[in-house]
């Protein structure tokens, strides 16, 4: 995760990605990022109980519970 924390903004930001999303399977939380003057500025937190969307696909909802209670996900 500290790979996506901080790599990935700086891969993604570098080649001018306008938006990121980034899911972390120990805390079942989704940060959406937003690009701003060359850095991704935090827009959103999501947690399990919330339901991600985007204006881009209005009629896609994805309840984040879903994401994270994947049966393929490794128990702890």
């Amino acid at each position: 995760l500290c790979r996506d924390l901080v790599r990935k903004r700086q891969l993604c930001a570098g080649a001018g990605v306008p938006k990121c999303r980034i899911f972390d399977p120990e805390t079942n939380a989704a940060t959406l990022l937003e690009l701003c003057e060359g850095v991704y500025d935090e827009w959103a937190a999501l947690g399990v109980s919330d339901t991600l969307t985007t204006p881009l696909l209005p009629r896609l909802e994805i309840p984040l519970a879903d994401v994270f209670r994947n049966p393929r996900r490794p128990s702890r």
